[in-house]
């Protein structure tokens, strides 16, 4: 898909203006032979606008090769439940999204309980999906006919990260799709890792909760899916290496890296560890501004790592509430320190 998108950026085809239709086989094939047979006819004519009506045709082709999920992605399209999690709405944030996101259709059975993956979200470090529960026969999520009004995974798993995760807490259904026969849930997890793109997610023993007493109902089961997060990383990294020094302690700013999604940093130092002064400060001022004026703390840090030779390092990553725009970001400061976006931006 990689190649669709470098010839779409060549045409002036806007493909929003289209809507998203279901072709047969049948059609798809005789497309395709009519947009081939007008190439060589414009080729022997020795057209000067026939290349760029080759890579438009091309354009057309390969979508009509990936089926109507190629017309979905090069659309930008996403399942409401990833919008409404990341708070995605104009036409901008959405395009965006569509790159660093897609829809996914995957489904595990386990309890008599349906557990559909419907849309992933990510970056190099943070990885969020929605999911679908219902059960397996279609009937109500509970006997009683009442809604579903919360919904937990009391262990969830993720593998091939290469390194630890976390989740970011007990996360709320999302209110607008609860009802008696499936209720979205969504998950966010947080690596102090790189991501690959292969992901084995496992999640087991799901608790639900109905009605406005809140009945609690248990279902031991194990729900897995493998899934390809093969989506953009728009990550932009701040920091060059900076060194940052309150009183006498030294220390690196290693990697401070912001995408829509959210944040992480990694600061190390190879002097020997006295004291927490350099986290007590970096955990206190380390700060995203947007160009509106708006602060948003940096948390979720982890415990330092205190190395054999005395040295050591910390990081802190988090998602953001709602989805921010790269160009709403001004500066990252932490004490007296800052770094500016729009010049890492240009040197990435």
């Amino acid at each position: 898909m990689n190649k669709l998108y470098e010839l779409l950026n060549e045409v002036s085809v806007d493909l929003r203006e289209y809507k998203e239709q279901e072709l047969s086989e049948l059609e798809t094939k005789r497309i395709k032979k009519n947009v081939l047979n007008e190439i060589k006819v414009r080729k022997k004519q020795n057209n000067t606008k026939w290349t760029t009506l080759v890579k438009a045709c091309a354009c057309v082709v390969l979508i009509l090769g990936a089926g109507s999920a190629g017309i979905a992605a090069a659309n930008g399209q996403l399942p409401e439940g990833i919008k409404n999690l990341f708070g995605i709405h104009s036409e901008k944030e959405i395009q965006m999204a569509g790159k660093m996101g897609k829809v996914l259709d995957i489904t595990s059975q386990n309890a008599g309980i349906k557990i559909t993956a419907e849309g992933i979200m990510r970056d190099a470090r943070h990885v969020g999906i929605v999911y679908k529960i219902e059960k397996s026969d279609g009937s109500m999520l509970d006997q009683k006919g009442r809604k579903c009004t919360g919904v937990e995974f009391v262990e969830d798993d993720c593998l091939g990260t290469g390194g630890k995760l976390w989740t970011s807490g007990s996360q709320d259904c999302l209110k607008q799709e609860w009802n008696r026969y499936n209720i979205r849930y969504y998950t966010i997890f947080n690596y102090d890792e790189q991501i690959g793109k292969h992901l084995q997610i496992t999640i087991s023993d799901l608790k639900l909760w109905f009605g406005d007493d809140m009945s609690q109902v248990d279902i031991q089961g194990k729900w897995t899916f493998d899934v390809m997060a093969d989506c953009k990383d728009s990550s932009v990294d701040l920091a060059q290496e900076q060194e940052l020094q309150f009183g006498k302690e030294k220390a690196i700013l290693k990697e401070c890296s912001i995408s829509p999604m959210g944040y992480y940093l990694e600061v190390t130092s190879q002097e020997k560890f006295n004291g927490n002064k350099i986290i007590k400060r970096v955990e206190e001022n380390a700060s995203l501004y947007l160009k509106n004026g708006d602060k948003i703390a940096f948390d979720g840090s982890s415990a330092p790592v205190l190395h054999k030779d005395g040295t050591w390092s910390f990081k802190i990553i988090g998602t953001f509430d709602t989805w921010i725009m790269p160009e709403d970001l001004d500066q990252v400061t932490i004490g007296d320190y800052e770094f500016k976006y729009e010049s890492a931006k240009r040197d990435s």
